[in-house]
């Protein structure tokens, strides 16, 4: 029971660590939109550029972490023994 009670921890330790990583990355996209706009509104094209690769680079990564641990999380729930009908 307590092996269970540890993997359920774990799972939960999984999913929690790539929602603080998410967190991380959006505050940092919310900390630079400022200085983005800055950018682009005085003309500097590239730094306009720049800013908008970083800024889907950021995204990208924020919502393919969060992909990544809802797959964890719900493909180590589906083998779990109690998970007995199919969510529709």
């Amino acid at each position: 029971m307590s092996d269970r009670l540890e993997q359920e921890l774990i799972r939960s330790n999984q999913f929690d660590d790539a929602r603080e990583r998410l967190k991380a990355k959006m505050t940092l996209l919310l900390e630079q939109i400022p200085k983005g706009i800055k950018e682009a509104e005085s003309g500097n094209a590239a730094a306009a550029a720049a800013y908008l690769s970083a800024t889907q680079k950021i995204l990208t990564a924020a919502m393919a972490e969060e992909e990544s641990a809802y797959n964890r999380l719900m493909g180590q729930k589906a083998d779990s023994p109690e998970k007995q009908e199919e969510t529709p």
